[in-house]
């Protein structure tokens, strides 16, 4: 499965967000959070953390979640990925 850029990421949160799928990038690199870029963390430093963060996405996960909840998130994430790889243009894939 080919990694999304993080333009491509935000445009399927942006998808997922239409179909009324809550997302979110929960997890970022320490040196982006400000606590640890003042103490001299670089992200330059984490270069594998970086590039999992600019294509990952939080997608719902609780115990109310119903089968058919999982069912619809599923399918959003699918048809909206397709789309995001389809678009791209020869030569342009990030894995």
């Amino acid at each position: 499965m080919p990694e999304l850029s993080e333009q491509e990421r935000d445009a399927l949160i942006h998808a997922l967000k239409m179909a009324e799928i809550a997302t979110n990038v929960h997890f970022q690199p320490l040196p982006l959070l400000t606590a640890y870029a003042e103490r001299g963390h670089r992200i330059d430093d984490h270069p594998e953390s970086m590039a999992a963060y600019k294509c990952e996405v939080s997608l719902p996960l609780h115990l109310h979640l119903s089968f058919d909840d999982v069912d619809r998130v599923i399918k959003a994430v699918k048809s909206a990925y397709t789309r995001l790889i389809e678009q791209r243009t020869p030569g342009s894939e990030t894995a």
